[in-house]
């Protein structure tokens, strides 16, 4: 697919600063970043990206908070959950990465970014019999990909209850832009334990 991705625990990498031969690139993100957990996972993501291209990222934000490499042509994306980050790497597609943890809390969220369409498709697995945590699992993707989309399409996607509609068939998983049915090709990714990784990618 020419597109790399990869995780990794945030603990692992949080001491590899020391490592960079370039600090120097790193420092005024990390001053802007007051707590430790936004430090770490700033170095995680930075760590993860220097193992993916096989040189040291020199990353820069566009103002809307998207990153980018001021050192490389390649696309990126990156995400954060608790424990986790995630990257994705293409020389070939923009693309969009997001990754997140199955928990209770989607329950009392999902109707707020969902479509309708989407909504019952989550109550039904409850009326199947299938139980809280493949309803949350179905729930916890929908919000993955509609993140991941969003980081390809930008703000034109943002309100996801009426901008996207996430759907799958015979010719695999995507997700419509509703206002000009632009179509972004979608991959459920393996992930650690009671994760779900989503990726995006144009």
């Amino acid at each position: 697919m020419e597109i790399k991705v990869r995780y990794s625990p945030i603990f692992d990498c949080s001491d590899k600063l020391s490592s960079f031969a370039h600090q120097e690139w790193f420092q005024p993100y990390l001053s802007e970043r007051k707590s430790e957990k936004r430090r770490a996972e700033f170095i995680a993501a930075i760590a993860v990206l220097r193992d993916l291209l096989g040189f040291e990222p020199r990353i820069a934000y566009l103002d809307n908070g998207k990153p980018y490499l001021l050192n490389s042509q390649s696309n990126i994306s990156i995400s954060h959950c608790k424990d986790y980050v995630c990257v994705a790497v293409s020389d070939k597609y923009n693309v969009g990465i997001d990754i997140e943890q199955v928990t209770p809390r989607i329950d009392a969220l999902a109707q707020r970014y969902m479509t309708a369409d989407e909504f019952a498709a989550y109550e039904a697995r409850f009326i199947k019999g299938c139980g809280q945590q493949e309803a949350r699992e179905y729930a916890t993707l929908v919000w993955c990909s509609k993140e991941a989309v969003y980081k390809i399409i930008g703000d034109s996607v943002a309100d996801f209850p009426t901008n996207q509609q996430i759907t799958s068939d015979s010719s695999g998983f995507y997700g419509k832009v509703i206002s000009t049915g632009k179509t972004i090709q979608l991959k459920n990714l393996a992930a650690p334990n009671n994760h779900i990784i989503v990726l995006a990618y144009d």
